[in-house]
Formats: C-alpha cells, structure tokens, sequence
C-alpha cells in the first residue's frame, strides 16, 4: 500500500518539475506569452541593443509606433506584433544620416524584457 503512495507520489513531483521547466523554457525564449509586450522591451529588441535610446508606443490599430536613435536601425517604425512577441518593423521615417534597412523581425527575447541597465537601476 505504502509503495503506491510513492508511486503516485514520484509521478506527482515529476509533473511538477517537467511543468516548472516548461514555464522556464517559455520565459526564455518567448517572455512575452508571460509577461506581454512592452514598449522599452520592444525598442531594444528592434535595435538589437545597439540603439542608445528608444521608445515604442501603441498606436490606434493594435500595431506600435517605435522611434530609434543610435546605431544601425536609427529611424522611426511601424511595427505589428503576434502574440508570441516576434514582430516586423517596417522603415517609416529614417533619421538623419542614417540608412536603416527597410525591413526588420525578429522576437522579443528575455535579454530584452531583463537588460543590464535595468539591472544596474
């Protein structure tokens, strides 16, 4: 009787951990299933962390409106984002001197919801 309590006991726990580490892969690469899409986020996912200052704000249609200063993509984008956090940035005004590329995507990785400088904050 006793060695079916572990048995139930095992799988229970195995459960748990295999979940635990399902919610972990997610927040590694898809945090914004979890957490939702944020604008600072969004920014530095689009300018690869090289743009040195950003903003992104949602626009009336649902999509997001994102200004970039600094570094290889310094322009403003119009930008849609599906619900896994991967976008497309498409090249509406490019800044001054700057020659960005027309198009861009990618996805919101957890390196860009956690940045060294908000850690430093």
């Amino acid at each position: 009787m006793w060695w079916k309590a572990v048995k139930i006991g095992a799988i229970a726990s195995g459960v748990i951990v295999m979940l635990a580490f399902i919610g972990l892969l997610v927040m590694v690469t898809r945090p914004a299933l979890l957490v939702g899409v944020d604008g600072s986020a969004l920014a530095y996912s689009i300018g690869d962390g090289e743009a040195s200052s950003g903003d992104c704000n949602r626009s009336t249609g649902g999509d997001w409106r994102c200004h970039l200063l600094g570094g290889e993509v310094s322009g403003r984008f119009d930008v849609n984002v599906n619900w896994m956090g991967c976008w497309t940035a498409t090249l509406d005004r490019a800044s001054p001197g700057a020659n960005p590329p027309g198009q861009l995507d990618g996805c919101i990785q957890l390196g860009d919801v956690i940045t060294t400088e908000s850690l430093s904050d």
